[in-house]
């Protein structure tokens, strides 16, 4: 949820691309397209008040004679619009100006507290109200999205970290053999996504039983500065409902993850709580199949019901770029483990490569990844993608021992057209 701010230059051109276009849907359109940033209807509004600009519901009717208050109800036969009342104006006046000035504060106080932590008197001198005020500040904040907390009279940004809690996902279990599907790395809002590869792994992960998929992190593009010319979608907002239009739905079917560096960009840029914020997105559309459990890292037990123990999972979305070995770090992993502290499996994302082993009683994987060779980022990692999903088969003792673990990867190319390949 990135903040844009209002150039003269931008006013002046967003007054002329909704000028005439009848309704505030094609005015907030249009003024996309010619400012080359995505906006809402309310936010256009908002702007022009703020700045002595025309009222948008007068801008965008201009040049069209005023109807009588007694035709409010009727409708325009040219454009086939609801024309609104004088009254209904100006009270979308008064409430866009009361949110205009909410919103202003808010974003006042998240650039405040963006590098570091201030006392509540900081933050009340700086923004110019009591302390009641800004505490209400505080709160709009964390209701929009963004990650500042008050403690004490201490307010900052908590960083986000990796959950150590054990979260519980209940598996179905029609016969002795159990299913999960991993994909990662799914980088929406990149031009380098492979949505048709991904739409049909999951297909195929379905038909075959699956009904729980893992997502060790970086489902969204984000908005690294390297990566910004590589995008399809701007901004937390296009990224966030592109994955929530994007991510394949099929009866039953549920997805559980964390959210990677990519992901955490947004955190970064402008202090949005990511975690909260996406799984957000989701239930407005609708959907209920998909699940956050923290940033970098989390515990999973995929368990039956009235199943003691399950299977433990450890999602993982490391810092840094894969060793030379690409076993290595997933090694180093496992040996970190303490005593009574390792998982049955443990599975990477972020470094875009299919790996799978075994030691010390831990299943150790990583997760591939749905984003093209091509991006900045890609290249960086270095080699070629490893672009698909795991599908583990696996089954436990009654005592909750992994007895069987086959974890079968399911490999896809941007490009899948025949080689004719000469021998010898």
């Amino acid at each position: 949820m990135s903040i844009f701010r209002w150039s003269t230059d931008t006013l002046d051109a967003a007054v002329e691309a909704a000028r005439g276009k009848g309704t505030p849907e094609a005015a907030a359109e249009a003024v996309s397209l010619a400012i080359g940033q995505h906006v809402t209807a309310d936010s256009i509004d908002r702007a022009f008040r703020r700045h002595g600009r025309e009222m948008l519901w007068r801008l965008i009717r201009k040049g069209r004679p005023m109807q009588p208050e007694t035709e409010a109800a009727t409708r325009d036969t040219e454009r086939n619009i609801p024309i609104p009342a004088r009254e209904e104006i100006e009270a979308y006046g008064q409430k866009a100006a009361e949110l205009d000035e909410e919103e202003e504060l808010v974003e006042r106080l998240v650039a405040i507290v963006k590098h570091k932590s201030r006392t509540l008197e900081e933050i009340c001198d700086k923004l110019g109200v009591p302390p009641k005020q800004a505490r209400v500040a505080i709160k709009n904040a964390r209701s929009k999205g963004f990650n500042v907390e008050i403690d004490g009279a201490l307010v900052g940004r908590r960083p986000m970290e990796e959950s150590d809690d054990l979260h519980h996902v209940e598996v179905e279990c029609p016969g002795a053999e159990r299913l999960f599907a991993v994909t990662s790395d799914i980088h929406f809002g990149s031009k380098y996504h492979l949505r048709t590869q991904l739409e049909d792994f999951v297909s195929m992960a379905y038909e075959e039983g699956v009904r729980q998929i893992l997502v060790p992190g970086d489902i969204l593009d984000g908005v690294y500065d390297h990566g910004r010319w590589e995008l399809t979608h701007h901004g937390f907002d296009e990224q966030a409902n592109e994955a929530a239009e994007g991510l394949p739905q099929h009866p039953g079917l549920s997805y559980h993850g964390i959210i990677g560096n990519h992901d955490e960009t947004f955190e970064k840029k402008s202090g949005l709580a990511v975690v909260q914020s996406l799984q957000d997105v989701f239930r407005r559309k609708g959907r209920t199949d998909f699940h956050l459990y923290g940033a970098r890292g989390a515990y999973l037990r995929l368990a039956a019901p009235g199943e003691e123990r399950g299977l433990i999972v450890e999602l993982w979305h490391p810092l840094k770029g894969p060793a030379y070995a690409l076993s290595y770090k997933l090694q180093k992993k496992i040996e970190g483990y303490a005593v009574g502290q390792k998982p049955d499996v443990v599975i990477a994302g972020h470094w875009h490569q299919a790996v799978y082993f075994s030691t010390r009683g831990v299943h150790a994987m990583s997760a591939g990844t749905w984003q093209g060779g091509g991006s900045s980022f890609g290249k960086a990692l270095g080699g070629a993608p490893s672009i698909g999903g795991w599908i583990v088969r696996y089954a436990l003792t009654p005592s909750g021992t992994v007895r069987r673990f086959s974890p079968e990867w399911n490999a896809y190319y941007e490009r899948e057209e025949p080689r004719t390949i000469a021998l010898g």
